[in-house]
């Protein structure tokens, strides 16, 4: 199905698999106190061996964790939930055995509440995201669905697949890809139609850009304008990205999909809790500790486009405020700082718009209305 994954869990592989546990443990929290939602199906196709030859877990052991972690944690509760692992390569481990058969023996030592039904299969990959895809059409208006796609490679992945299973509007995806290696062969993939095995590449990047390319000044900025054409491509209110570093200057990248803006706010909590600096991506340096992958420099403008924010448009409500912040990747007390900052300056004045005191910038309550507006 794809390259030859690693026997042992790699630094690049810790900080995707931490990723994916700080979000799913978040997600699960916030469907299970939704009004109306009864069910929740988690998709990890590219599962992999479960167990790394170290003894760490993989994605789907993680998963599983989290599941009955969150079941005590709920007073021995949990929704309806339905998972599906699939992969259908051969072990690296387990000379003879099939990666999904290893998944299996591993998860059944972990705890499953009744209300968990767990599915496993070995599809290769356009048979197992079409069946999604059939799946997914009929998904009640009472259910959400998670996927995660960690492929060994991006030769499996489809645009066009992707597109398809985010228009229910109740999806959420996490796509791991591998940047380093589309950025070094993504203009001779577009330009060069014989070049040797670049015909996955080229079909991938022309499905998602059409007639533009990618930014190719920078690994950094090639991510970047990933996240941005994801967005507009597969027609979703927000798209984000993750960047790990695999070795210095060549990353992979975590891409995540959504329609729900709550769900985007808690993937960027989850981000800033990875790196607490800027919230954009992890680093391993020497000495094998979490570094930013950005300088405060490169973001340290927040409070710049905050009070321009204002300026341009006189005076902003905090609902504004918080999409602001979203849109721009900052959380509610990011924002609060920098508004902080500028009426301790006596540049802005806080008002209410409910009739209530206006104690502070209620960013993220809903049940409260005020307005922000430059000081004359």
């Amino acid at each position: 199905m794809g390259s030859k994954i690693s026997n042992f869990l790699e630094e690049h592989s810790k900080a995707k698999i931490e990723l994916w546990s700080y979000y799913l443990s978040i997600y699960l929290n916030i469907i299970q106190r939704a009004p109306g939602i009864n069910k929740i199906y988690i998709y990890d196709v590219f599962c992999g061996e479960g167990k790394y030859k170290g003894g760490e877990s993989g994605s789907p052991l993680v998963t599983l964790e989290k599941i009955r972690d969150h079941y005590y944690a709920n007073n021995n509760t949990c929704l309806n939930i339905e998972i599906k692992f699939n992969d259908n390569g051969l072990s690296e481990i387990e000379k003879g055995k099939k990666r999904i058969d290893r998944v299996e023996h591993f998860a059944k030592s972990i705890f499953k509440p009744d209300s968990v039904e767990i599915n496993y299969s070995d599809f290769d990959s356009n048979t197992i995201l079409t069946n999604t895809i059939n799946k997914l059409a009929d998904l009640k208006n009472d259910e959400r669905a998670l996927f995660f796609i960690d492929p060994w490679g991006y030769k499996e992945i489809d645009p066009k697949q992707l597109k398809i299973i985010l228009q229910n509007g109740k999806t959420e995806i996490i796509l791991f890809l591998p940047v380093y290696l589309m950025y070094m062969f993504t203009n001779k993939a577009i330009s060069e139609d014989n070049f040797p095995g670049g015909k996955p590449l080229q079909l991938f990047i022309r499905e998602l850009f059409g007639s533009k390319t990618p930014d190719l000044t920078s690994e950094l900025k090639y991510i970047n304008s990933l996240t941005k054409q994801f967005k507009n491509y597969l027609t979703i209110k927000f798209s984000t990205s993750f960047s790990i570093e695999r070795n210095p200057g060549h990353y992979f990248s975590l891409f995540f999909f959504t329609n729900n803006k709550k769900g985007f706010q808690k993937m960027l909590e989850t981000k800033w809790k990875l790196d607490e600096q800027n919230g954009r991506g992890y680093k391993m340096s020497v000495n094998k500790q979490q570094a930013s992958l950005f300088d405060t420099t490169h973001v340290s403008n927040y409070d710049e486009l905050v009070y321009d924010f204002i300026k341009k448009n006189k005076s902003v409500t905090n609902v504004q405020l918080l999409d602001f912040g979203l849109e721009n990747e900052y959380l509610p007390k990011h924002t609060k700082v920098v508004l902080d900052n500028l009426l301790s300056s006596d540049k802005i004045k806080l008002t209410s718009a409910d009739n209530k005191p206006a104690l502070s910038w209620y960013i993220d309550n809903d049940q409260r209305k005020i307005l922000v507006s430059l000081k004359q």
